[in-house]
């Protein structure tokens, strides 16, 4: 009788960050929300060490509001790694402070899909998904005895991540696709949610 090899495969759970302050109330609440998203400026985190999550293995963000809520003790290896920071991009090449202050983060959302879609973020959609490729590989190749791991990092980053896996890697070629990944009335995902993907 011939016994088949089982099929392995890793869990990642892909989870965004904690709350951090935007300013929504605030009467720079615009000019304080471009610098985050250009990333000119890093807050900090309002749950510090308030996200407790399972998997022994972290791998998280450079950016302080990523880092900084994360719950970790002696068992925890918390990897950072930069390529999971957020997306940089100019949100003022579509939008002003009056569109802000009327559609919020929905014109942010409607902004970074077009940006992406004309290629024409901060960094370019071609190294977008090169540094995914890589995570990947790199998770693969280093920690492959792990049956789970986490990912901690930032909506669009995410869903740019969720629709390259979903996708199997298609949106790297029709990069309208993103459209069904990032809706414009709808959050990205909420604080501390996400989606799991099983990588084989």
């Amino acid at each position: 009788m011939k016994f088949l090899h089982p099929i392995l495969f890793m869990k990642i759970l892909f989870r965004k960050i904690l709350d951090y302050d935007l300013k929504n109330n605030k009467p720079n609440a615009f000019v304080y929300v471009c610098q985050v998203l250009s990333q000119k400026i890093d807050p900090y985190s309002l749950k510090r060490k308030g996200f407790t999550l399972r998997n022994r293995v972290i791998f998280c963000s450079n950016l302080n509001r990523a880092k900084q809520c994360i719950k970790k003790d002696k068992n925890t290896k918390l990897v950072i790694i930069k390529s999971l920071n957020e997306i940089p991009f100019n949100l003022k090449l579509y939008c002003d402070k009056s569109g802000y202050k009327k559609y919020g983060s929905v014109v942010v959302r409607k902004t970074f899909k077009k940006l992406f879609i004309e290629d024409n973020l901060i960094i370019s959609r071609k190294k977008v998904f090169k540094e995914i490729k890589e995570l990947l590989i790199y998770i693969k190749n280093r920690y492959s005895s792990e049956k789970s791991v986490t990912i901690v990092s930032h909506s669009f980053r995410l869903k740019c991540i969720e629709a390259y896996l979903k996708t199997d890697g298609k949106i790297t070629k029709f990069p309208k696709l993103i459209k069904k990944y990032i809706k414009d009335n709808e959050k990205t995902f909420d604080f501390g949610a996400g989606f799991d993907f099983d990588i084989f």
